[in-house]
């Protein structure tokens, strides 16, 4: 499944923010070993009121992205592509090997 990961979710990681830390090494670890593939960057859209939510969404879009992994869901309301906290992807992730 391809996924854009919003820039809080890969600091989380790298700074090791708790309590989003865990997760977010998750997330980036499912995008290594290719059980998602992980997109970053971004184009322009007017509908958003900030620029790096809106080059993630136009990123999302672009890509074909099914979701775009977020801790901050309301700033994509007007996102195209349906935006989840790791916690929900992860628990998506789950319910899909299961199937």
């Amino acid at each position: 499944m391809k996924i854009l990961v919003d820039t809080n979710v890969i600091l989380d990681a790298l700074m090791g923010r708790v309590p989003y830390c865990d997760n977010a090494d998750r997330v980036i670890k499912l995008c290594a070993d290719k059980e998602a593939a992980g997109v970053l960057a971004a184009l322009q859209n007017k509908v958003f009121s900030d620029f790096e939510d809106c080059l993630q969404a136009e990123c999302a879009l672009s890509c074909e992205a099914e979701y775009i992994v977020t801790r901050n869901i309301k700033d994509f309301e007007n996102s195209n592509i349906k935006a989840v906290t790791p916690d929900e992807f992860l628990t998506e992730c789950q319910r899909r090997r299961g199937q």
